[in-house]
């Protein structure tokens, strides 16, 4: 019996510490000496994007007038707008080169890109933030914060100000100071 109590206790413990639901407020007061009406517009996009799950991964769907898109550990989540691509040159069959594709999956509680932010390993990427992509996926948002803050300019606050422009400070007004 004791043995049974013990693993029960090891699974439900590896399973809380993959990842967590953050609130709202809770992800407001992570961000320390930026712009207020920014903040609120992250916040927001982490609410579109994965529901506060820290754990959340999403696949691009292959068809790109789907409304959705498969998240695991999260449900359903709405699709970016923009979807971003990386295009690598190969020759076509008439000679010229063309465009392959790479359907984007993006990972944890900012939607990072393995395109972009960080290495899945089999997918090209200048991975600007070193990491592998696995570690956006924790309950630890510390490195997520650093490199969504390294891709802001590169990445982020385009998409973010595509997605949520209208988004000003009084969206957290519920949240205390």
């Amino acid at each position: 019996m004791r043995v049974l109590v013990a693993f029960l206790l090891s699974v439900l413990g590896c399973s809380l510490a993959e990842g967590r639901l953050l609130s709202k407020c809770d992800l407001k007061n992570e961000f320390v000496n930026l712009d207020l009406n920014f903040v609120a517009k992250i916040v927001y996009y982490v609410e579109r994007m994965s529901g506060f799950n820290t754990s959340a991964v999403t696949h691009e769907t292959e068809d790109p007038g789907s409304e959705r898109r498969h998240a695991k550990g999260g449900g359903t989540v709405w699709p970016h707008s923009v979807t971003p691509r990386s295009a690598k040159m190969s020759p076509g069959p008439s000679g010229p080169p063309h465009q392959d594709e790479e359907a984007p999956t993006f990972y944890g509680l900012f939607q990072l890109s393995n395109l972009l932010a960080c290495s899945d390993g089999t997918t090209p990427s200048p991975d600007i933030c070193s990491m592998d992509c696995n570690d956006f996926i924790d309950d630890d948002i510390s490195d997520d914060l650093k490199c969504l803050l390294k891709v802001h300019a590169a990445f982020m606050y385009m998409h973010i100000h595509r997605e949520c422009g209208n988004k000003t400070s009084d969206y957290l007004d519920e949240c205390e100071p």
